[in-house]
């Protein structure tokens, strides 16, 4: 979202109700986070597509009040925030300790949690 509060333009609501209204619309959303995720849902909903039988959803985080109230409920690859904040506290202490911070990519798996919002192939 963007714009003063009370004002903002809800981007993720528009651009899916743009893609679910295709003729060739997808069979499936992956969003990048929970929040955005009720958005495609309303969307869907909106347009009178079915989840997963008409189009299959997926968000990202694992926000637990969103995808227990959603309906059906959401599948998600959970964020393992306790390993996210482990590999902070580990470079940070490095940098604490004296060592240089360098430039570098770490990689933490993110589980997948199957439910309901995702038709099976």
């Amino acid at each position: 979202m963007e714009g003063p509060v009370g004002a903002e333009k809800n981007y993720v609501l528009a651009v899916a109700t743009e893609m679910l209204r295709e003729t060739d619309r997808p069979t499936a959303i992956m969003s990048g986070n929970d929040e955005m995720t009720i958005q495609i849902y309303i969307a869907a909903m909106a347009l009178g597509l079915r989840i997963p039988e008409d189009v299959s959803i997926v968000g990202f985080d694992d926000f637990r009040t969103f995808y227990q109230a959603l309906k059906p409920e959401l599948t998600t690859a959970a964020l393992p925030y306790y390993d996210l904040g482990l590999e902070g506290a580990e470079l940070l202490n490095s940098v604490v300790a004296g060592n240089k911070a360098r430039p570098s990519r770490r990689l933490v798996p993110c589980k997948l949690l199957k439910r309901t919002s995702v038709k099976a192939l």
